[in-house]
């Protein structure tokens, strides 16, 4: 692994995911934030949110339903900084990281479990992030979904194998499209795009065509993941024959 170069940490997730971290552990932080704070009520008014929805995030529920309530890397990362000062408090991005159970966007479908922090490099994120520069459809922008596109089952599957390196995101389907102005099927597959924040966030990247660019940091390393990205180029953009 290329550890020491490239990984993704809690640290480079934007402010706009959310988590929902495990349960022994969400009620520890809390509480000993609130301790910390006064009180609970102080620290919403710190942070600027409503008493109950601190009171959601500390349950992990939406008022006391089986709705599962996540909390955003804004407010994790404010309650950190309120409480940071105090012997007491021994939570920092590294070790909340250890204990997230999920990730989201605010809206969307798609909920990513399983999270194992950090991600180091490796062939499969490389690859994903070259596959979106080419045919993939990942903007930064409300209300655009993030999407692959293959005429290629079998690289739309691997694709998706290598969306796993993320976590364990259940119900993705991989659909068919016809296009009237092109004679093969086209497969699409949609995932989430907290993954589309991460990476645009973390590599600085914006995936529209004439504007991608590959991350600088992916020009070093190893050569396993330099010819990655050039695999991935070819199965996407390249046409090789014997006449040509």
């Amino acid at each position: 692994m290329n550890e020491d170069k490239i990984q993704l940490t809690l640290e480079d997730f934007p402010d706009d995911i959310y988590i929902l971290l495990e349960d022994d552990f969400r009620a520890k932080f809390f509480k000993t934030a609130w301790k910390i704070n006064k009180s609970y009520r102080h620290l919403a008014m710190e942070i600027g949110v409503s008493n109950p929805v601190m009171l959601s995030w500390r349950r992990g529920k939406i008022n006391s339903t089986n709705q599962d309530q996540f909390c955003p890397v804004w407010a994790i990362k404010e309650i950190i900084d309120y409480s940071k000062h105090s012997s007491e408090w021994k939570f920092d991005l590294g070790e909340v990281q250890k204990h997230i159970k999920a990730v989201r966007c605010r809206a969307g479908n798609y909920k990513i479990y399983n999270v194992k922090l950090p991600i180091y490099d490796s062939l499969e994120l490389r690859a994903l992030v070259t596959h979106l520069i080419c045919d993939g459809s990942a903007l930064n922008e409300k209300h655009r979904t993030s999407k692959y596109a293959s005429t290629s089952l079998e690289t739309i599957n691997e694709f998706k194998e290598k969306l796993s390196i993320f976590g364990n995101i259940p119900n993705l389907i991989i659909r068919e499209e016809n296009y009237t102005n092109h004679y093969l099927k086209c497969y699409i597959l949609n995932f989430s795009k907290a993954i589309t924040k991460i990476l645009t966030k973390k590599f600085n990247i914006d995936f529209r065509g004439e504007k991608a660019r590959l991350p600088k940091e992916f020009f070093e390393g190893e050569r396993k993941f330099l010819i990655a990205i050039v695999r991935t180029f070819l199965i996407d953009e390249g046409c090789i024959r014997d006449r040509t």
